[in-house]
């Protein structure tokens, strides 16, 4: 004997609901993606302007890259990128920018535009490592975030650019009078690092000013030179 099997198939009434069913759905679905996007906080546009005539614009972030062309005085471009460390060229310290510039993508160092470090303030959170006196004054820190905040790459002193900082060049510019980081005078193991602060976490304010400094390696010579340094600091723990 054979068992007989039903079958249940949707009518054309009911397949005409689920379709409907499904299409709300979707439709909900959609709304709802585009409610999260909304919710996201959006990227403040930030625009680079050149301040000189004849500003050029590299294949790299790197002064001996292939100059693909020259901006002239006024030119406003969004900046779609900047580089994680800062350098010296000719005595002007500064971040590189990524740009589209006539259809190309391009880098232009900061010095020569409205962005330059002596007009505009920066915000570094770093662990204080510690103060000595070496070749020169050293007060040292560590950026919590070597891959955004790289420090000082190609310079006089010889950091480079992986997350150590040294404010020491620019000793008489620091504005530390609500924290002692530095001893008066070196301790048993000759340094001078202040222990009430070591390995703090501190948000500095800084910007770049020209001095009049001592570097080198091994016999010291003086050099007018671009340098960070703190205007305000303050401790986050």
């Amino acid at each position: 004997m054979y068992k007989s099997i039903h079958y249940s198939f949707l009518n054309e009434k009911d397949t005409e609901e689920m379709k409907k069913s499904i299409t709300s759905l979707l439709i909900i679905v959609a709304l709802y993606v585009l409610f999260l996007v909304g919710l996201s906080p959006k990227k403040e546009a930030i625009y680079l302007i050149t301040n000189f005539d004849k500003v050029k614009a590299y294949e790299k972030a790197d002064a001996n890259a292939k100059v693909l062309i020259e901006l002239p005085k006024g030119e406003q471009l969004e900046v779609v990128s900047k580089t994680p460390f800062f350098e010296t060229i000719d005595k002007e310290t500064d971040f590189w920018y990524q740009v589209k510039a006539k259809e190309k993508l391009v880098w232009i160092f900061g010095a020569f535009t409205n962005l330059n470090l002596n007009d505009n303030l920066q915000v570094l959170e770093a662990k204080y490592e510690g103060a000595s006196m070496g070749d020169y004054f050293h007060l040292n820190f560590q950026s919590t975030d070597a891959k955004k905040d790289a420090g000082w790459k190609r310079n006089s002193f010889g950091l480079s650019g992986n997350g150590n900082w040294d404010f020491g060049y620019s000793e008489g510019l620091n504005h530390l009078e609500d924290y002692n980081l530095a001893l008066e005078n070196e301790d048993a193991e000759g340094n001078l690092t202040n222990p009430q602060y070591k390995q703090k976490t501190f948000l500095i304010q800084w910007k770049v000013k020209l001095i009049n400094t001592w570097a080198g390696d091994g016999e010291l010579s003086s050099v007018r030179i671009e340098v960070p340094y703190i205007e305000n600091i303050s401790i986050k723990n």
